[in-house]
């Protein structure tokens, strides 16, 4: 009785291991690890395309307001209720010629 309890038990401690040793195995880590680096690519590179525009502006010196990714000054038009609003302001502060982006 006591010889099958020990081995059971031995037993069970192999299954364990393997189970851990299939659990941290590299070949799960890189997976892991490729998705991840996917993952980051993809959002820089949402990122660059949110603000690609944003360079072209500051190199002519074009006054203006610094604009959002992807949604430019868009939600400045809310603060003013009205782009009308907005553009008269900015009329003011900019002078007659600047930039704004609205959308992307």
């Amino acid at each position: 009785m006591f010889l099958q309890n020990r081995l059971a038990s031995e037993s069970s401690r192999i299954r364990m291991m393997e189970l851990l040793q299939q659990m941290l195995s590299l070949e799960s880590l890189a997976h892991h690890a490729a998705i991840a680096s996917l993952l980051l690519l993809v959002v820089l590179f949402l990122y660059w395309c949110g603000t690609r525009g944003f360079a072209d502006l500051k190199k002519l010196n074009v006054p203006g307001p610094k604009p959002v990714p992807f949604l430019g000054n868009l939600l400045e038009a809310r603060k003013y209720n009205g782009l009308h609003l907005m553009y008269l302001d900015y009329v003011k502060k900019y002078g007659k010629v600047f930039a704004i982006l609205s959308w992307w």
